[in-house]
């Protein structure tokens, strides 16, 4: 019973992985009166390795931002393995611009 148990919990405790981290960099000097942080998330399920599904946090991060400027993005791709699914995550944080000057 008790190896059962101990079995159960590392099956579905899963194994959690980053797969990619992504930076654009800034082309101009940003004012920070003038930006905020912003930051956005989705995730989804694979099944078996052979989906994967197509993440896209852009629309959430300009909806944070008014003018839709969004500079300095940094992506997150994770994965977290459960028996035959994967769950995908998406995490974005970037400095969306106030206004339209810079």
């Amino acid at each position: 019973m008790k190896n059962t148990l101990i079995l159960l919990i590392i099956i579905l405790n899963g194994c959690a992985s980053i797969k990619s981290i992504s930076y654009s960099s800034f082309n101009t000097p940003l004012d920070p009166n003038n930006t905020k942080l912003i930051q956005a998330e989705e995730s989804a399920i694979g099944l078996m390795h052979i989906t994967a599904p197509n993440l896209d946090v852009s629309g959430k991060l300009r909806a944070q931002c008014r003018s839709g400027l969004i500079h300095g993005i940094k992506t997150t791709l994770g994965m977290r393995d459960l028996l035959f699914v994967q769950e995908y995550i998406l995490e974005a944080s970037a400095h969306g611009t106030n206004s339209s000057k810079n």
